[in-house]
């Protein structure tokens, strides 16, 4: 399997303070009148992700921003605000009425990111009135299923690896530092098969490593209590179910359907092997021809 990584061209990124919080944010312009805001997970925001952006483009003008203590924006901490789902909630808002103020958009979210739409809409059911639809990979939005050992090769499982061995830890520096011994993404870079330039991994090792330790192991431990209450009437959402992935099926479409009331799936036959990297499958197979028909609206 050879495999080649795509790298987000510079010329879409630029500096970006939004509250008071430095980080990168995305700008991938398109002819297409269409907006898609793009909320990246807890490991690869959208450093990693430029197969799948780029691909989106060409629906539309994809923006996206580094999250707090994510891909090397400024933590909530440095601002001496509290590390919590709810923050999140706000910084989205934040950036939704920088970028789009009363226009009508689309949100793709990956994993992690459906929690945080979801915290948002809950929380501003205003803004369910510019979304178009929401469109995730991987969504979860129970906290049993975030609270399972089978999450233990991948970054919703490492605050259950570590939490004792950090149950005395208050630095926050200390986290990060013993952090980096640690593989949070269930992806060997080093592996020949990946056939990746020696740049390439210095690149994606770098960008894993650039996220904040301490923030990732407060929000696994709120994920594992994650307990989401309210209903979401009038917004549209489709979950892209990935192959290999190890969490219940069924109680994922549960646990989506007692908030979203309309709500869809597909499962494609691609792992996020296939999504992070050129293959010769071609991202486009990640969407059935009905969503990309929803796409082009």
């Amino acid at each position: 399997m050879k495999l080649k990584f795509s790298r987000v061209p510079n010329k879409y990124k630029n500096p970006f303070i939004i509250n008071g919080l430095k980080g990168d944010i995305l700008i991938a312009k398109s002819a297409k009148q269409q907006n898609i805001l793009y909320v990246g997970n807890l490991v690869t925001g959208f450093g990693l992700s430029w197969r799948l952006i780029n691909y989106l483009q060409s629906f539309g003008t994809v923006t996206s921003i580094d999250l707090p203590g994510i891909g090397g924006m400024d933590s909530f901490q440095s601002i001496d605000k509290k590390i919590s789902l709810n923050n999140y909630a706000d910084f989205l808002v934040s950036v939704i009425k920088s970028r789009y103020k009363n226009k009508k958009f689309i949100i793709f979210a990956d994993g992690f990111g459906l929690v945080l739409i979801t915290k948002l809409l809950l929380k501003y059911p205003k803004i369910s009135s510019q979304i178009k639809i929401i469109i995730c990979i991987n969504g979860i939005l129970s906290g049993d299923l975030y609270n399972k050992p089978s999450f233990s090769s991948n970054i919703y499982g490492n605050y259950f690896q570590m939490k004792k061995m950090f149950i005395n830890q208050s630095t926050h520096s200390s986290f990060n530092k013993i952090y980096r011994l640690y593989p949070y993404y269930n992806l060997d870079i080093n592996d020949p098969a990946l056939n990746l330039y020696k740049s390439d991994k210095k690149y994606i090792k770098r960008y894993i490593e650039s996220n904040d330790f301490y923030t990732n192991l407060l929000i696994n431990k709120q994920l594992a209590n994650l307990d989401l209450n309210g209903r979401i009437e009038n917004v549209q959402l489709w979950n892209i179910q990935l192959k290999n992935s190890s969490i219940d099926i069924l109680k994922t479409d549960e646990s989506i359907r007692n908030i979203y009331s309309k709500y869809n799936k597909s499962s494609p036959k691609l792992n996020m092997i296939d999504i992070i990297f050129d293959t010769n499958i071609s991202i486009s197979n990640l969407f059935t021809l009905r969503l990309r028909k929803k796409l082009s609206k």
